[in-house]
């Protein structure tokens, strides 16, 4: 199965290909390897002197040669092989004609085999330009960006000693920034990367983009300590509104410090730790929501002056069961903030940590030579643990001693067969193994309750077990029941000729849920075939071709593709099941194109046209991005009507028609090898106030529509226990969560989506909520 992946940052230029795949014998091949061979065109011209990478269960390179051939032997058996093409002065792409490694195609080597990957260059077009100051001078060796539309996807090249620049790059939609500083100025003259123009790159075609460096303002000021003394080698960072890095100066002996930045509204924090989880925002507050945002001007220095917090130190002795001292053993103070302190024992077990901001903490106690984390006191998890407080000047002691430890010994067996399953991972808290012969046992153990998850490959995993109680010296033995997965094949044929079709991704969907992740479970190859795994449920299948293809996604019917989930067949597959879903007919794609506007009437500058929901932190797919015009084209749809998504950051994500809801939405048709026109006014929707009252920083604040489950609208809460504050279409019930936390935590009301409250969302005005984050 395709790994999952939030976003893989580009190393300079990447691109995309189309390649067929194939089994066959392998002549004089060493039986215990095989190869991967294949061909590069253009056109139907070979590329040559192409660089090819083929990676998976081992590695393996070539070059194409002249007429565009390549061969990588000696491959270990196994499945995962990706194959990637660097052309010469083209951008790398993989197949199947994709830019990216997650969306790429994965292949199997076979001992003794070969696999066959062919493939064509995909289109590409040129960005070039030139990076000049205010008087017209070329700015050398400036890092340009390439920020692609919707995938976020970077790519990268730098001016030359003139400020100009070329980059050759996939055909799309791109935003251009240059770095000044620390700093990231996007096309045209702006730091927010949502108000940055979207520049389209057709194939062959060359956009040139030019860019005047803004002027520079400054933050300076002088840092000192809670006596009023110099606050010398101390860091001073600078960030944006929207937490973007801005610039970072150390005080000099007199505790004063200069940072050069473009003009704008900036945060002053000082970090009191190495890996900065501990802050201090200017002035004296820990909050990023309670700090002073300061106005820098052009050519102007914007003063900044700030004095410490108070601090304390806290110290202790960590011993083992006998008393004895216990050296090496990693410390970590956590406060209230979930900032954290380092330290760690010395030969006699006793550490000390100064520095500490007045505060709350609790301890942790770490040891990988020993294998245990616990917290003090005696407890074995930060839930649990005792809490004490950090005053100025101050010293606190926290002494604590290693718990007794018992074991776990687990078995498993196939909730099917009743077979036992010999091999499966175990972890508990930080403790963790592997079962030997069919026996997973979780030693050292410290005494207390523990629900381990476990894991095993072929079958469902058992994210918590029933509560097992560990008793110093003795071993508890459980047995559990594994559920394996079932799996869906089909064919994926062109619905006019039952020809295979090649690079279509399959996602399995219920009626609660519509959401497609990056990456790829199941693609179809060279011979149309495609096998996936699922758990026992009722599903209704989406099939999305790849980028380039000549067909349209569609929802997988009886006898051809629908645009509604909803008409869609359902496929029912039981644990353990091989289901056969036969063919899937894949008819030619038409496009949809329109202009958004906000309830204004004037067009929005960005955002994004879909099919699907959004995925709370991931870019996914089937979507298309915005422009500054407000114009939007969707070039993937099969033949078929659909309901379209619009997400943008200042209106309440909607539906066509300015549903709430797909199934309510205006349904868009669609013609194949035409493009309908579709634009749509959105409604600004009701304003939603949630805080969830102790809920930790850097989570995400979710509503889901109560009847179908699908995101009506979230937002990034950066704060502990903050107010998050999104829009949401009124007249529909919700229910919501913070999703930051562990499962079972952060729903109102409830501890999943199930059991939580619903809340009606007025259709103007605003909703507040204030609940116990648990």
């Amino acid at each position: 199965m395709r790994r999952h992946l939030l976003r893989r940052v580009g190393i300079m230029l990447l691109a995309a290909t189309v390649a067929t795949t194939g089994l066959a014998a392998a002549a004089h091949a060493d039986p215990d390897t095989g190869t991967i061979t294949g061909r590069l065109t253009d056109g139907g011209g070979p590329v040559a002197n192409a660089h090819v990478e083929a990676s998976g269960a081992g590695f393996g390179a070539a070059e194409t040669d002249a007429n565009g051939d390549y061969v990588i032997a000696d491959l270990p058996p196994g499945s995962g092989y990706q194959v990637r093409f660097s052309p010469p002065g083209r951008p790398w792409q993989y197949a199947y004609h994709t830019p990216t490694y997650e969306s790429a195609a994965e292949f199997t080597v076979a001992a003794g085999a070969t696999t066959v990957v062919n493939d064509t260059l995909i289109a590409v077009g040129t960005i070039t330009g030139r990076f000049i100051d205010a008087a017209g001078n070329g700015l050398p060796h400036r890092t340009v960006t390439f920020s692609s539309e919707p995938s976020g996807i970077w790519q990268f090249t730098e001016t030359d000693a003139t400020g100009a620049y070329q980059a050759v790059l996939p055909t799309g939609a791109y935003r251009v920034a240059f770095k000044v500083g620390s700093q990231d100025q996007y096309v045209p003259g702006e730091l927010d990367h949502s108000l940055a123009q979207i520049f389209s790159l057709a194939a062959g075609q060359t956009v040139t983009v030019d860019e005047t460096e803004l002027p520079l303002g400054a933050v300076a000021g002088r840092i000192v300590r809670a006596d009023g003394t110099p606050a010398a080698g101390t860091d001073v960072l600078l960030r944006g509104p929207d937490d973007g890095y801005a610039g970072y100066a150390g005080t000099d002996a007199d505790g004063r410090y200069r940072i050069d930045v473009l003009a704008g509204a900036y945060r002053v924090m000082i970090p009191f730790d190495s890996d900065h989880s501990v802050l201090q925002y200017v002035p004296g507050k820990r909050l990023a929501a309670e700090a002073q945002l300061f106005t820098v001007t052009a050519g102007n220095v914007t003063a900044v002056d700030e004095t410490l917090l108070p601090t304390g130190s806290a110290s202790g002795r960590f011993t083992d069961a006998a008393g004895n001292g216990m050296a090496g053993v990693e410390v970590s103070l956590i406060d209230e903030y979930a900032g954290t302190y380092s330290g760690r024992t010395d030969a006699n077990g006793d550490w000390q940590v100064d520095g500490l901001l007045v505060g709350e903490y609790s301890a942790m106690f770490f040891s990988w030579q020993h294998n245990f984390t616990q917290y003090a006191y005696g407890k074995t998890s930060r839930e649990a643990a005792d809490e004490f407080i950090v005053t100025a000047g101050q010293n606190v002691v926290v002494d604590d001693s290693r718990l007794a430890t018992g074991s776990i010994r687990i078995t498993a067996k196939n909730s099917v067969t009743g077979a036992p399953v010999a091999d499966f991972y175990v972890q508990a808290g930080s403790y963790s193994t592997d079962a030997v012969d069919g026996v997973a046992t979780l030693s050292e153990l410290p005494v207390g309750t523990w629900q381990p998850a476990v894991y095993a490959s072929g079958y469902q995993p058992l994210e918590q077990v029933a509560p097992v109680t560990v008793v110093a010296g003795q071993q508890a033995e459980i047995e559990l029941t594994l559920v394996p997965y079932g799996s869906l094949r089909a064919k994926v044929v062109d619905a006019a000729t039952g020809a295979p079709v090649a690079g279509v991704c399959l996602f399995t969907q219920t009626k609660t849920k519509f959401r497609l992740f990056e990456g790829c479970a199941g693609e179809s190859g060279a011979d149309g075939e495609v096998v996936l795994d699922v758990a026992a449920g009722t599903y209704q299948v989406f099939a999305l071709p790849g980028p380039g293809s000549a067909y349209g996604a569609q929802w997988v019917g009886l006898t051809g593709g629908t645009g509604s989930q909803d008409l869609a067949r359902n496929v029912v597959v039981a644990a353990g099941e091989r289901k056969d879903i036969h063919k899937i007919y894949m008819d030619r794609k038409g496009s949809v194109t329109g202009v958004v506007t906000g309830a204004d009437g004037a067009p929005v500058t960005s955002g994004t046209v879909a099919v699907v929901t959004p995925v709370i932190g991931d870019a996914g797919q089937g979507r298309v991005a915005v422009d500054t015009q407000g114009r939007y084209t969707l070039d993937f749809l099969g033949p078929y009507s659909w309901p379209l998504s619009f997400q943008t950051s200042t209106h309440a994500f909607q539906w066509s028609g300015a549903a709430h809801r797909r199934q309510s939405a205006t349904l868009v048709p669609v013609t194949a090898g035409q493009t309908t026109t579709f634009d749509q006014q959105l409604t600004l929707g009701a304003l939603v106030k949630v805080t969830a009252t102790g809920s930790p920083a850097g989570g995400f604040a979710v509503a889901y529509n109560n009847s179908n489950g699908d995101v009506a609208g979230f937002v990034w809460v950066q704060q502990a226990g903050g107010q998050a504050v999104y829009r949401v279409m009124g007249g529909q019930q919700v229910k919501l969560e913070y999703a930051g936390g562990l499962p079972g935590q952060g729903w109102y009301g409830g501890t999943d989506f199930d059991s939580a409250k619903t809340v009606s969302i007025p259709t103007t005005g605003e909703k507040v909520v204030v609940y116990p984050y648990s």
